[in-house]
């Protein structure tokens, strides 16, 4: 019986991991476009700079610079699966400043060769990328500088981007990771890892015990008392009295086992189940912790070697 059912467990365990395994597959090697905006670095050029050392004058066209003036670094990536031409762009990228910001510079400091890139500042507000081929894993970096209001502490967390781009839903951003962060990262991931070893260790050494208490311990007391019962039926020269208090001993015993076995049978499934929440919880960790720190060393790799 235990056999049949843990073939069946096992099934199903195997069966589930397969389909997780597969979607997960599958959703990763969709073929969708995307770009990420990711800021590099951002600098309030007054507060950092100018304010913090006396007799330095920081100037912007022959002109002390504004306290509200931020130097950012960002860069737009395709991370995607396809390259993004303008055969799919039905309208550019704008980035757009938040209320009473404006752009002021914009200076290109890495793109692909032949990109065709072009920019734009329409209005105070808005920047505008078109670009004829921006092949995956391709980035465009670009500083800037932003007057913006003296309400704004970080600029990039408040632009919003729009484009009409097939297969592309929304620009999202991220930070570029400092490599304290892809460290912590990585050490994190690591941990995780050890903890499910070490879980699955601990999992498995109750499940062997369970099974030795099923398969082999409580079917050798029950076949002991079982024996030990016959041999009384059998035993002459006890009073019927003695006979009846040792037959109750006994099945009071065989009974004590038979909820000793269903406990343990219980126990048995409760650890293939606690398992196979383990093993769950492994595949959404690595699905989620290794893609993310993936992406965050990819980003860094590229950005820091442009």
């Amino acid at each position: 019986m235990i056999s049949t059912t843990l073939l069946t467990i096992l099934g199903i365990i195997v069966t589930v991991i397969v389909g997780i395994l597969g979607l997960l597959v599958g959703l990763r090697y969709i073929k969708k476009a995307k770009l990420t905006y990711v800021e590099i670095d951002e600098i309030p050029l007054f507060r950092k700079i100018a304010q913090n050392i006396d007799g330095l004058e920081v100037l912007f066209e022959n002109q002390p610079v504004n306290p509200s003036i931020i130097l950012l670094e960002a860069s737009i990536f395709n991370n995607g699966k396809i390259d993004i031409d303008n055969t799919i762009i039905h309208k550019p990228v704008l980035i757009k400043l938040p209320v009473n910001s404006k752009w002021l510079r914009i200076k290109i400091t890495d793109a692909p060769k032949n990109i065709n890139l072009e920019y734009s500042i329409i209005g105070n507000d808005l920047l505008e990328f078109t670009w004829d081929l921006l092949k995956k894993n391709e980035f465009i970096k670009f500083d800037s500088l932003i007057e913006v209001s003296s309400s704004v502490k970080k600029i990039s967390p408040s632009l919003t981007f729009s484009q009409r781009i097939s297969n592309l839903d929304k620009v999202s951003k991220e930070i570029l990771p400092s490599s304290s962060v892809l460290k912590r990262m990585k050490v994190n991931m690591i941990i995780g890892i050890v903890m499910f070893l070490l879980l699955s260790v601990w999992a498995s050494n109750i499940l062997r015990r369970a099974y030795v208490l099923v398969k082999r311990d409580i079917p050798f007391m029950e076949k002991l008392i079982n024996e030990k019962i016959q041999m009384l039926k059998q035993k002459e020269g006890l009073t019927p009295k003695i006979k009846d208090d040792m037959e109750r001993v006994l099945s009071k015993s065989k009974k004590d086992v038979d909820e000793l076995q269903s406990d343990a049978y219980k126990f048995y499934f409760q650890t293939i189940l606690l398992l196979l929440a383990i093993l769950i919880l492994l595949i959404v960790f690595s699905s989620r912790e290794y893609p993310r720190f993936k992406k965050a060393k990819k980003f860094r790799e590229l950005m820091k070697s442009g």
